[in-house]
């Protein structure tokens, strides 16, 4: 797995690490925005790994897959580096080799939410956007298009299949 700019060049899914690194420290943290996302997958998780403009601060999202009637999401509180964003996700491919890996989902500018039907809860990403203007200097996008996601992995039943 190679780092190019600012990212991991392919797809990994392993173990949950952490990376030894601990949550910045009060009065360290700076405010800063994620501009760009990537959601990755393993059988058990997705991950949606965020980035600042600058590409120098990722920022990653856990969400489990093998529940279907809660949604169980963990913010990891630790800011990476590329580098270290890009060992996390080597790391998190090597954990779950034995069930597929990480897998590269798709790339996207932001989640619109979650909503559930029925039973699984769906995840809801903005895929593409288009510029519509400025307020005070900052661009505002317009949704182009968007995407649901199934959170449950397919493997996972749920209470409505079994009822049938």
């Amino acid at each position: 797995m190679a780092l190019e700019n600012g990212t991991c060049t392919n797809s990994a899914d392993a173990m949950d690490g952490g990376g030894g690194r601990q949550p910045e420290e009060k009065g360290e943290h700076k405010c800063f925005s994620l501009q760009k996302f990537k959601l990755y997958e393993t059988r058990s998780k997705f991950y949606i790994i965020g980035r600042d403009k600058s590409s120098t601060r990722w920022r990653v999202l856990k969400i489990d897959r093998l529940e279907c009637s809660e949604l169980i999401i963990d913010e990891d509180p630790v800011t990476y580096s590329p580098r270290e964003c890009c060992d996390l996700l080597q790391r998190i491919d090597e954990g779950n080799r034995a069930t597929g890996g990480l897998i590269l989902v798709t790339k996207c500018y932001g989640i619109v939410g979650f909503i559930k039907f029925l039973e699984p809860y769906y995840m809801i990403l903005v895929t593409k956007r288009r510029q519509i203007g400025t307020i005070c200097g900052h661009i505002v996008y317009g949704i182009s298009e968007s995407q649901i996601i199934t959170v449950p992995h397919s493997t996972v039943s749920t209470n409505l299949a079994n009822s049938r």
